[in-house]
């Protein structure tokens, strides 16, 4: 399988051959208590459907997609840090199966991530997840 390098926010990413890039989109906004919040959000796509979705936020999210339920939870590790990873069968509040990771980037930035999948199988998941790099900081 041949990849593509690409990058997110921080992270170093190797993408399967054949996604192309759907959405990239960066939002500022600021809580009722004044914090500021940024979620930076990328989507790629290939021609058979499957999607790859990625989350950064600087800050604690302000919008809750509804809940998650995980059929399956298994650890991974992404360059230096450790992510959850579930298989669900709610996500976002609606009935589907999708492979997703929640992690927290090093210090000092301390980004939170969250990385997920549409139709792409759990070895090919974990081997994306193990393939991220986090860009050096200066």
């Amino acid at each position: 399988m041949s990849t593509d390098k690409g990058t997110f926010v921080d992270l170093v990413l190797n993408l399967p051959s054949g996604f192309t890039l759907d959405d990239d989109t960066r939002d500022e906004e600021l809580s009722n208590f004044g914090t500021r919040s940024v979620e930076h959000f990328r989507s790629y796509n290939d021609a058979g459907g499957q999607r790859l979705l990625f989350f950064a936020w600087d800050g604690m999210p302000l919008h809750d997609r509804g809940p998650m339920v995980a059929a399956e939870k298994w650890k991974v590790r992404i360059d230096s840090v450790e992510a959850n990873v579930s298989r669900t069968s709610l996500f976002f509040g609606r009935k589907q199966e999708v492979l997703v990771a929640h992690f927290k980037g090093p210090s000092p930035a301390r980004r939170q991530y969250m990385i997920y999948t549409t139709r792409v199988d759990k070895a090919a998941f974990d081997a994306l997840l193990a393939g991220i790099r986090f860009s050096p900081t200066d």
